[in-house]
């Protein structure tokens, strides 16, 4: 399980990106970056010292929290996308009525 998980180890996990209406989060390479939801602001943390997510870091690395949020909300666009349009699964068979 992931909790068992020694704090180094969790940032070799793939990243992990998510979006939710306005909001995205993502986090890969030991960082976590959010999208802050009162005025969408990005924010980083680095994931191995501070889970907590106390200490905004985007201010030293703006690009990585611009980066990383920006490949999360492409994924919450493309998956919109997919959902509108019916791709996610295969549509229905068509039932014959036995006439």
């Amino acid at each position: 399980m992931l909790r068992d998980l020694p704090v180094h180890q969790l940032a070799d996990l793939p990243p992990v990106r998510f979006g939710f209406r306005d909001g995205v989060m993502a986090e890969a390479g030991g960082w976590s970056a959010v999208s802050d939801p009162t005025d969408g602001r990005p924010r980083l943390y680095d994931a191995r010292s501070d889970w907590l997510q106390r200490r905004d870091l985007s201010g030293r690395h703006p690009q990585l929290a611009r980066r990383l949020l920006d490949a999360a909300d492409r994924d919450r666009r493309f998956n919109d996308y997919l959902l509108r349009h019916g791709r996610l699964w295969p549509a229905e068979p068509e039932r014959s009525t036995g006439e």
